[in-house]
């Protein structure tokens, strides 16, 4: 046998390549199973993955829906998220510049992910054992915003490449950006740049500076941390990074950035600016939008409505009530200090559940700890009474030791639902509400709504819902009716006697004396009752009734006497609707606050057609207006000579001085002005149209008539003037001391002509002689008579 050659040893350089070979083998399974481990991870959450298709053409966000004013300010707001959808276009790329300098530099060259941002994130994450860091791309946010939620899971990382990858396929950079400036939060409920824009700087995006750009850009990457409202000094710092940014990618020259990091912030907080302006122009949009949009629709938003308020008269009109109810206030001793007193007969405590928008009695506790308000008893349960909300009834900034003494009853409302635990929050309610409205009579155009002192939104609106009785306002009415059934003119005489129907015994203001006979004109000037009853007897209250609802009042109301006198309930828009016909020359609009919509698309909505309807012939509707100048000229209404202008109005009074009116217009605007209590009660002691109401319209009036020429009301043809005896309502005879000129509608002047003093008509000589022969007379007949040429016996 052959001897068997000895092994050699391998060398130590060939040992090593063998490692190094299974090594790579190993590594080269490993790295295989790997990539296919990671294969079916990222296969298995592919898996029911929404569709990207979709995502830009079905985009319709939640969107502000914004109501303005005639002048374009907003005055309210309806949204779920606030937001407004703009297309990238209308971005500018200032804007868009600034958004990718500070969240994702790379955005114009990268596909959808950074790749060495991952790495290093992931290193974190591992080293720190949980998902400390992340790095993601405009794209990302956008594949994380639409479809996932924000908690950190790797699951949702892997779901959020994968989409984030399908997106990159499928949307242009510039659709990409267009969802990501339009959805992202940025601050205070305000979302997408457009809604920012107008927020902080009251600007249309595309009018945004290159600081503006910078510091909206800085508020996404933590808006709670960044919005400049609260965190001014880290909004700073974050928009000095993103100038820096953007200087540093070319997108602006470091002399812009240097600018722009001393600008000032610049905000114009518009949405809360005017607040509170007009919440009841806000309520009324919708009532007129119902059965025109969908309410669902409106608050997902998109829509524009423009309203025909006019900001500026607005707060004219709120500025009158407060003044003229501080005025009320100041005669009846309703303001601090409030003084201890008994509780007053009816007991208005606490009685059962609580509700908001009734008035109970509270007795004063005392200063509550804060210092600033006052601790009050409702019926045992302890409520507070904010001294700043009170300004009102505390003009000369008492303090709450001053402001009510110890053991005070006032009238308060809730603010709020009673919580447990918590004191009640009250608001006083010692003094009347008021209510104004203004129309433009030859539109309908609604130009303020005032429904109280201080309406809240959502709160009840006195001008559109409060139905009170208008007292002599309501007069008008029926003196128009005598007009047009051609039975009366302005020259008639009204008889001003007493007379009763059964239990009601009506009476004048001052009493129970009477005139007798009263021309038309003086009747309703010096707004005497007993003329309008007796005169709606004779046209028929039904007709009234009827007249009144073709003029715009849609209350429902009770044809007898006493709807002469205002007895049936209508509301302040409603008698300025009816006033507004006069004022137009007998064309009623119906009056409306909403001029246009604009739906999401772009697309105006057609409106309900607003062509006015004639109800009165224009003759009738002079006559009627030349009666109410009346009053303001020599009647109830003298105060509102004041204007200086022509004008007419009618002043009203309801039972026990519990409403007071005043309604009148000029031949550019009709306004209503209503005082009184919620739950009604006297006003007190010489408070009527003339004094409480009167004055917050002539005020109101002198703004709104402010720098406007000065408009007489144009007289129709048809119409005809007659110089007339006003103690008969005849004809005046030649040279007669007295007479004045009356204005008719042709051929309804008077044509027989009044006798002088020293001279009675033949009927009333004749049956005097009678009386005379019948009393046996001395020389059996007259002597040394006369006839004169009218018929009359001199």
């Amino acid at each position: 046998m052959g001897r068997r050659k000895p092994l050699r040893k391998a060398s130590p350089a060939s040992r090593v390549v063998r490692y190094i070979k299974r090594f790579a083998l190993v590594m080269f399974f490993f790295c295989f199973g790997c990539a296919a481990g990671l294969a079916a991870v990222f296969y298995y959450f592919s898996l029911g993955l929404p569709p990207i298709g979709p995502l830009l053409e079905g985009y319709d966000p939640p969107q502000t829906t914004t109501i303005l004013a005639a002048d374009g300010t907003v005055i309210g707001e309806l949204f779920v998220e606030r937001r407004t959808v703009v297309p990238i276009e209308r971005i500018p790329d200032i804007m868009v510049n600034a958004v990718i300098a500070a969240e994702d530099a790379d955005f114009r060259t990268h596909e959808g992910l950074d790749y060495p941002g991952m790495v290093r994130a992931m290193f974190t994450n591992v080293t720190s054992g949980r998902l400390a860091q992340g790095a993601s791309t405009i794209t990302q946010q956008v594949a994380r915003t639409f479809f996932l939620t924000r908690k950190k899971k790797f699951s949702r990382k892997i779901r959020e490449i994968l989409l984030t990858k399908r997106i990159e396929e499928r949307l242009t950079k510039d659709e990409i950006l267009y969802l990501y400036l339009n959805q992202i939060n940025f601050g205070h409920a305000r979302y997408g740049v457009a809604e920012a824009s107008a927020y902080y700087f009251n600007k249309d995006v595309e009018e945004i500076t290159v600081a503006q750009a910078a510091l909206l850009a800085s508020i996404p990457k933590g808006p709670s941390i960044y919005e400049p409202i609260g965190h001014p000094d880290a909004a700073v710092k974050r928009r000095e990074y993103v100038l820096g940014e953007m200087a540093r990618r070319g997108f602006i020259s470091e002399a812009q950035a240097e600018l722009g990091k001393v600008a000032p912030l610049g905000l114009v907080d518009k949405g809360r600016r005017d607040a509170g302006l007009a919440p009841e122009v806000i309520s009324r949009a919708l009532r007129e939008l119902d059965g025109i949009v969908d309410l669902e629709a409106l608050q997902h938003g998109g829509y524009v409505i423009e309203t025909g308020l006019d900001p500026a008269l607005q707060r004219a009109a709120r500025k009158a009530v407060k003044e003229g109810l501080s005025q009320v206030d100041e005669r009846h001793g309703r303001q601090a200090p409030f003084k201890k007193k008994r509780w007053p007969k009816g007991d208005r405590g606490k009685t059962g559940d609580l509700k908001t928008n009734h008035v109970y009695l509270a007795k004063v506790i005392g200063p509550a700890d804060s210092g600033g308000a006052v601790e009050l008893d409702l019926g045992g349960t302890p409520g507070l009474i904010d001294l700043a909300k009170a300004a009102r009834y505390n003009p000369d900034e008492l303090s709450a030791a001053e402001f009510a003494a110890k053991g005070a009853v006032l009238h308060v409302s809730l603010v709020a639902p009673a919580r447990e635990e918590q004191p009640l929050e009250l608001s006083i309610e010692e003094g009347p509400q008021a209510a104004v409205v203004a129309i433009e009579p030859h539109t309908g155009r609604i130009v303020v709504l005032v429904g109280g002192d201080n309406v809240k939104p959502g709160g009840f609106d006195r001008a559109t819902a409060a139905r009170r009785q208008p007292g002599s306002a309501f007069k008008p009415l029926v003196y128009l009716q005598a007009l047009r059934c051609r039975k009366y003119t302005l020259a008639s005489m009204l008889d001003d006697s007493p007379e009763t129907e059964g239990d009601w015994k009506p009476r004048n203001s001052h009493g129970d004396s009477f005139e007798g006979a009263v021309p038309m004109r003086a009747a309703l000037a010096r707004s005497l009752n007993l003329p309008a009853v007796k005169l709606i007897r004779d046209v028929g209250p039904d007709r009234v009734a009827q007249l009144a609802s073709s003029m715009g009042i849609e209350s429902r109301l009770e044809p007898g006497p006493a709807l002469a006198l205002g007895a049936s309930s209508v509301t302040p828009l409603e008698m300025a609707s009816a006033y507004a016909v006069l004022a137009a020359g007998g064309i009623r609009h119906k009056p409306w606050i909403v001029k246009r919509v604009v739906g999401p698309n772009g697309k105006e909505l057609p409106m309900i057609g607003r062509k006015g309807t004639r109800v009165l012939a224009p003759e009738e509707a002079y006559l009627m207006t030349s009666l109410l100048e009346s009053v303001i000229k020599s009647g109830t209404g003298r105060k509102a000579r004041a204007l200086r202008r022509p004008a007419a109005g009618k002043t009203g009074t309801s039972n026990d001085a519990k409403d007071a009116w005043f309604v009148g217009y000029t031949p550019d605007m009709v306004a209503a002005a209503w005082v009184g209590f919620d739950e009604p009660r006297s006003l007190g002691r010489k408070e009527y149209g003339g004094r409480a109401a009167l004055p917050i319209w002539l005020d109101f009036m002198k703004t709104a008539h402010a720098g406007r020429p000065r408009a007489d009301f144009e007289q129709p043809p048809g119409l005809v003037t007659a110089v007339i005896d006003p103690s008969s309502g005849l004809l005046a005879y030649e040279d007669m001391e007295g007479a004045v000129e009356e204005i008719f509608i042709d051929g309804t002047q008077p044509t027989e002509i009044a006798l002088p003093p020293d001279m009675v008509s033949l009927e009333g000589f004749m049956l005097e002689q009678i009386a005379q022969e019948g009393m046996g007379g001395a020389d059996g007949g007259p002597q040394g008579e006369t006839t004169g040429r009218d018929g009359g016996v001199r």
